[in-house]
């Protein structure tokens, strides 16, 4: 087997294994966005702007919409008041 073809399904298996990793993650939040309930377009949000940090209590399931607006300097302010409050709420629950 030469080194492209190896190169080939070597990658092909990390991207597996990151669909396989993505969809139980996925299976273990909830359904709709959290701001507005849609369960249309769900995409994951990290609070802590870590991509590597896929811990359950670093994420929030939103729809494109509000994963836009989270991201927006006009709704950032309001947006991540509400998450610096759910991460104080979840703190609080820990202790």
């Amino acid at each position: 087997m030469d080194n492209k073809l190896k190169k080939k399904l070597f990658l092909e298996k990390v991207k597996e294994m990151a669909r396989d990793k993505r969809k139980k993650l996925l299976d273990s939040l909830p359904e709709k966005c959290y701001f507005c309930g849609s369960k249309r377009k769900i995409e994951i949000h990290h609070i802590d702007a870590d991509k590597k940090n896929n811990n359950i209590d670093n994420l929030m399931v939103l729809c494109i919409s509000c994963h836009r607006k989270i991201h927006h300097k006009i709704y950032k302010r309001i947006y991540n008041q509400e998450v610096r409050d759910i991460i104080w709420q979840k703190e609080q629950k820990q202790k």
